[in-house]
């Protein structure tokens, strides 16, 4: 029967791909490079210091480099959710420090992909050989290592949980032919991009006295050669909001472009306390996750710590966790759960009372992160 497989950031540091603090450090190095800092993302910062400094959290005068990044996002995701700029709001995507971070995000990513591309070290080679037809990767991450992965070995995949060769109303007859792995981007990814605003956009312009074709980087008539945009999901397909999210090609010459960052940015939960806010058109991914974990043979954890500003993650994976562990179909031979994730002797503790809802005398965990070590407990 298929597996699970969930992925957080761990996975991808072998790779190079930053981490946390890192990331916020690099995005302001960035940010700095260009007009974005002095005249969009410096002043939401200094607000939001202020705003700390008012309700006596930043009691200390923390600087900007000292900021704790998913609470200022949080405070960016709540502020434009909430609309609290009235008609300044920016955009149905977020204000422009938003997507700036989000595309500066990807810009990141993005030049650490093609390093990757360069030469795809082994450990991801023999961990993409290892996956099989309908195991499942559950991943949080934005970048493309997994995908580009498979394909080098070429390995069929999909980034939607199911096909149908029918589809009427809310039902549907299931493909039978299983031969892909499939990936669910839980959180997004630097190569998607939400076609809404644009449809709202042309339709309005459609509507009015004089018709005006909308301006968008990505769904612009005339990038459409450069960007090969194309549906995630394959139709038929049921008429869900991940109907509207499209898969770019060549993204590389989006974020290492001349294009600006103020009209659009890349279908990516930012790493906040408030993901849930913005999690509508990706939230199918979960539908049904309730009873993961009962009919599968394996799951693993891969690099995911369940940080604080995932707790919305907490409800799921304790379902999947608790169904493997505790429900035996009978038909099924299942394994232990494996759990790899880098810690030292004084994490450990810390790490699994993050996750108490583990049967730890169950479980395989591995403490020197994903390496090619880890890989043999994988394979078991």
């Amino acid at each position: 029967m298929n597996r699970i497989f969930l992925v957080g950031a761990g996975f991808s540091k072998p790779a190079g791909l930053p981490l946390g603090k890192e990331l916020f450090d690099l995005i302001l190095t960035e940010a700095k490079k260009t007009t974005a800092y002095d005249y969009k993302l410096k002043p939401d910062i200094d607000r939001y210091l202020f705003y700390k400094e008012k309700i006596g959290v930043n009691d200390d005068r923390i600087s900007e480099n000292e900021i704790d990044f998913e609470d200022f996002l949080s405070y960016l995701d709540i502020e434009h959710f909430l609309r609290l700029k009235g008609k300044d709001t920016w955009h149905d995507e977020g204000n422009e420090s938003q997507l700036i971070i989000r595309n500066i995000i990807g810009k990141i990513l993005t030049e650490k992909i093609l390093d990757f591309r360069k030469n795809i070290p082994k450990l991801y080679i023999e961990f993409a050989e290892i996956l099989e037809p309908t195991d499942y990767l559950i991943t949080f991450n934005y970048d493309t290592l997994i995908e580009d992965s498979l394909e080098y070995i070429n390995k069929s995949y999909r980034l939607f949980p199911d096909r149908f060769i029918q589809v009427s109303g809310s039902s549907g007859i299931l493909a039978q032919e299983e031969n892909e792995v499939i990936i669910l981007k839980m959180h997004g990814s630097i190569d998607w991009f939400d076609i809404k605003s644009f449809d709202d956009s042309f339709n309005d312009s459609k509507n009015a006295k004089y018709f005006r074709y909308p301006t968008n980087t990505i769904f612009d008539r005339d990038n459409l050669k450069i960007f090969q945009p194309s549906k995630l999901v394959d139709e038929p397909y049921f008429n869900t909001d991940i109907k509207r999210i499209y898969r770019i090609k060549n993204f590389e010459k989006y974020y290492l472009g001349p294009n600006s960052f103020l009209f659009q940015a890349p279908l990516i939960l930012s790493p906040s306390f408030s993901k849930i806010l913005y999690l509508n058109p990706i939230k199918e991914f979960w539908n049904g996750f309730s009873s993961a974990g009962s009919l599968n043979s394996g799951v693993s954890i891969i690099g995911f710590s369940l940080p604080k500003h995932d707790e919305y993650i907490r409800q799921p994976i304790f379902k999947l966790i608790y169904n493997f562990q505790n429900y035996d179909p009978k038909i099924i031979k299942k394994t232990k759960l494996k759990v790899i994730d880098y810690k030292n002797e004084s994490e450990i503790e810390e790490f699994k009372d993050n996750y108490n809802f583990i049967d730890w005398e169950n479980t395989d965990f591995f403490t020197k992160g994903f390496n090619k070590e880890s890989l043999k407990i994988l394979k078991i």
